[in-house]
């Protein structure tokens, strides 16, 4: 699939690794595609336009098409322009995009209760959050529902250890029947609060500092 291919108020993620291996992600709707470039809304920190520009930079853009597994693209360019007389940010890539299996992408262990927002009506419901990775979230309910039923939905808890309100936007893809007669439901995430994959990697430092506290009493 090229970059290009991706359809107009489709979610993308652009993700971006210095030589140190440090990331940062940022969350975007293409807007349209002209001459093989995608364009979205200019991208800003604080009121300030994003850079892409730097040595060793290396920028990633991953998409996650409905009921399909999410598509990598490696070796992206990102930078901005005027068209127009408004401001964006453009991406293109030479490369053909990768599917990679959801499955393969790592999901942390979450555990914390939530309250989920279903789309079309807005109800409100008690759900478990499973596990979240950088394209997707899991969730547990006692409830079970079609995915016309849930739609767009909104998704709100609270990292305890973290003291951090935690809201996602996305979509179902996937619905299994466990054995304890609960459902669990798949979803690709379409907007976020915050850096996931910062939040994935502190939350693993701090399940590894656990674990070594742990291992030294023991001896």
């Amino acid at each position: 699939m090229k970059l290009q291919e991706i359809k107009e108020g489709e979610p993308i993620v652009i993700t971006v690794k210095n030589k140190e291996d440090a990331e940062i992600e940022y969350r975007a709707q293409v807007l349209f595609c002209k001459q093989d470039i995608l364009f979205i809304d200019p991208i800003r920190v604080n009121d300030r336009l994003v850079s892409f520009k730097g040595e060793n930079l290396r920028i990633m853009v991953t998409y996650v098409p409905k009921d399909e597994m999410p598509v990598l693209w490696k070796g992206c360019t990102v930078k901005d322009i005027v068209y127009g007389g408004k401001r964006y940010h453009i991406l293109y890539c030479v490369h053909e995009g990768k599917h990679i299996n959801r499955r393969e992408t790592y999901r942390q262990y979450v555990g914390y209760n939530a309250i989920l927002q279903l789309g079309p009506n807005r109800k409100t419901i008690d759900v478990t959050v499973k596990d979240i990775s950088v394209t997707g979230i899991s969730f547990v309910s006692v409830q079970k529902y079609e995915k016309k039923d849930i739609g767009l939905f909104h998704l709100n808890y609270t990292d305890e250890e973290f003291g951090i309100p935690v809201q996602v936007s996305g979509e179902v893809v996937r619905i299994e029947e466990l054995p304890d007669t609960r459902t669990l439901y798949g979803c690709r995430i379409v907007e976020t609060s915050l850096n996931i994959g910062s939040y994935i990697a502190h939350k693993q430092k701090k399940e590894a500092k656990r674990r070594r506290l742990k291992e030294a009493r023991e001896e």
